[in-house]
Parts: C-alpha cells; structure tokens; sequence
C-alpha cells in the first residue's frame, strides 16, 4: 500500500471518529457509518429494477443454469447457484447505499435475510471462493458496462439510499 494511501485511510478514520462523537454528543445515539475508500468497490448507483433486470439477464445467460426455466433473482430457488447470485446481488445493492430494508422490500425478503445473505458474502468473498468472486465480480463489471462507472447512463433510482 502507497504512503498516501495510508494516510487516506487514516485520515478518513480520524474524520468519521470525530463526526460520530459529534452526532451522539448532539443527538444522544451512536450512528453506524460506513464508507469505502476502496475504488474498486464503487460501483455507480442504480435503480434496484435496474440492478433486478441485469442480474436476471446475467442468470439467463449462466450455462449451469441453463435447465431451469423463469428462473429469477426474486425467486426463491435453493439451487445453489441461484443462491449465489441472489445473496451477490443483495451485497453489490448494499455497495450502492441501499439500505437493507429497502432491498428487501424490493426482493420481497425480510431485511435480516439481507444481513445475513451480505454477511455469508462478504465471509466467503474473503476466504476467497472462486465461484462467489466470479459471480460477484461479473455482476459489478455487468453494471459498469450497461450504466457506466458512475452510473450516469442509468435515469433514476428509488427505494431508501444511505447518504
């Protein structure tokens, strides 16, 4: 890691330590913050029909599924790889700022379901599973292809966004 680069992230630390001691000083209550500064996890924001229609046209084209007809991201298939590609789906939403109630709304799953598909994610992503980092990595190079590294090809998004 480059010298700036640390001391971006250190920076970055520093800030959001000082605005969450601020904000519970004012308010009374701890906010949770998340931020990245890791550029390869951004990924433009979207519509979440938009990511739904992306994701569903990534599984029709997956030759292991390619038996399984009407097969969605909104379904609610056990397949495995379904699996994979639905709980990838609800990380990369996560990365976009959407909050876990809005994904689920829109998926029509109980937001605990959403934590808990992201934490299963994010735990194989790091332990490095080929099949996950592929399906993860081709639905965030899908989105940056249709709607742009900032999404300023996409015309609207909706649901609950964390700023």
């Amino acid at each position: 890691m480059k010298p700036e680069d640390i001391q971006r992230k250190t920076d970055a630390a520093i800030y959001v330590k000082r605005f969450i001691a601020v904000f519970h000083k004012k308010f009374g209550v701890v906010p949770s913050v998340m931020y990245s500064l890791d550029e390869e996890e951004n990924i433009p924001l979207i519509s979440l029909n938009d990511l739904e229609k992306t994701v569903d046209s990534l599984i029709s084209k997956d030759v292991l599924l390619k038996d399984i007809v009407n097969i969605s991201v909104k379904s609610r298939s056990r397949k495995k790889r379904v699996m994979i590609f639905r709980q990838c789906t609800f990380k990369v939403a996560t990365l976009m700022g959407y909050t876990y109630t809005a994904i689920g709304r829109h998926f029509e799953y109980d937001h605990s379901s959403i934590i808990y598909s992201c934490n299963t994610i994010t735990g194989l992503l790091e332990s490095g599973y080929s099949d996950i980092l592929t399906i993860y990595t081709l639905i965030k190079d899908e989105i940056k292809e249709k709607f742009g590294d900032d999404g300023s090809l996409q015309s609207n998004t909706e649901g609950e966004v964390k700023s």
